[in-house]
C-alpha cells in the first residue's frame, strides 16, 4: 500500500532488520581506528638461578700412618775366625817324576823358607810341583838345542874335505874304535849329551889317533913294531921320550 511503512527505506534499498551497523562510507568514513596491540603479556622473570652450593669441603685426607720405624737389624755375630791352617813340623817331598832329583841342599833352604812363612804341606807340594815342571820345561828346551846343534855338526863333517866325502863312512868306523878303545863310559855320555860326537873337530882328532895308530902297528913289508901306539904318544908326540 501506498503510504504504508513497509520497513525498507525509500530509495528501494532493502532493509534486513536488525541493528546492524551501517557500512563506512567514503565521505563518512573517518580513520580505523587503530587495532587495540594485544595486550603484551608481562615479561616472564629469568628464573632464579638455583642456589650454587657451596663449595664441598675437601675430604680431609686420612691422617698418614706414621712411618714404621725399620726394624732395627739383630747384631751381626762376629765371624767366627777360620782354624789357621797347620804348618807342619817337617816337610815331605812330593813324589816326583822319573828321573828328576832335587838337590839336597836346595831343598833343605827352600824347606827353612816354606815353614818361615807358613806353608802348609798342600802348598807346598803345589809350589815343588810347579818348579819340577819348569825345569823339566828348561831342560827339554836345552835338548832341544844341543839336538839342533849336533845335526849341524854333523852335515859339517860330512862336508868337510878331510873327513866327509867319499871316506866318511870309513872315517866314522876308525874314530869310533878309537873311542871303543881309548875312550871311557862318561866320555861317550857327553859325547851323546852334547852332541860332540857329531862335531867336524872331535870326529877329526879320532879319525887321526886311529890313522896314527894303525901306521904305527903295521908297517909295510911285515917289519910291524908289534908295539900299540898310546894314544897320549900320538897327541903328544914330542913327549914320548918322557914318560
Amino acid at each position: 500500500m501506498a503510504g504504508e511503512e513497509t520497513g525498507a527505506p525509500q530509495g528501494g534499498a532493502p532493509n534486513t532488520g536488525g541493528n546492524a551497523p551501517a557500512a563506512e562510507t567514503l565521505l563518512t568514513g573517518g580513520d580505523k581506528p587503530a587495532d587495540k596491540p594485544a595486550d603484551k603479556p608481562a615479561d616472564k622473570p629469568a628464573d632464579k638461578p638455583a642456589d650454587k652450593p657451596t663449595d664441598k669441603p675437601a675430604d680431609k685426607p686420612a691422617d698418614k700412618p706414621a712411618d714404621k720405624p725399620a726394624d732395627k737389624p739383630t747384631d751381626k755375630p762376629a765371624d767366627k775366625p777360620a782354624d789357621k791352617p797347620a804348618v807342619p813340623e817337617t816337610y815331605e817331598t812330593p813324589r816326583l817324576p822319573e828321573g828328576v832329583t832335587l838337590e839336597e841342599a836346595g831343598l833343605q833352604g827352600f824347606n827353612a823358607l816354606a815353614k818361615e812363612v807358613g806353608l802348609t804341606q798342600e802348598n807346598y807340594n803345589k809350589l815343588v810341583d810347579y818348579y819340577v815342571k819348569l825345569e823339566t820345561e828348561k831342560t827339554a828346551n836345552i835338548s832341544k838345542a844341543w839336538e839342533a846343534t849336533g845335526k849341524t855338526w854333523a852335515d859339517a863333517a860330512k862336508a868337510d874335505k878331510e873327513i866327509g866325502g867319499a871316506k866318511f863312512e870309513e872315517n866314522v868306523a876308525l874314530a869310533k874304535e878309537v873311542l871303543k878303545k881309548f875312550g871311557t863310559p862318561e866320555l861317550t855320555q857327553a859325547l851323546v849329551q852334547y852332541q860332540m860326537g857329531n862335531n867336524p873337530e872331535v870326529l877329526r882328532l879320532l879319525v887321526r889317533i886311529g890313522a896314527a895308530v894303525k901306521d904305527d902297528t903295521f908297517v909295510p913289508g911285515g917289519k910291524g913294531t908289534n908295539q900299540a901306539t898310546r894314544p897320549e904318544d900320538v897327541l903328544f908326540p914330542s913327549m914320548r921320550n918322557l914318560t
